[in-house]
């Protein structure tokens, strides 16, 4: 059985410790490999891996500094 290979987004939520909409989104967004759309409902493929947050940059060697304002 073919549906039993897939998980609904709230279940891959869970699984990877992040919201149901941004499951959602990453799904929207091709993100994750294998995904299908039933009417509203998205299904994750079981095996899936959470994607990487893409969000976020941090290069290696990067010193952030606080800038003060001196007004």
């Amino acid at each position: 059985r073919i549906m039993n290979a897939f998980i609904e987004a709230k279940t891959a939520a869970e699984k990877w410790k992040i919201t149901v909409r941004r499951v959602q989104k990453l799904c929207d967004e091709g993100r994750i490999p294998g995904t299908c759309k039933f009417g509203f409902m998205w299904m994750v493929p079981g095996t899936a891996d959470k994607p990487p947050d893409g969000r976020r940059r941090i290069k290696e060697g990067m010193i952030c500094a606080k800038i003060e304002n001196s007004g």
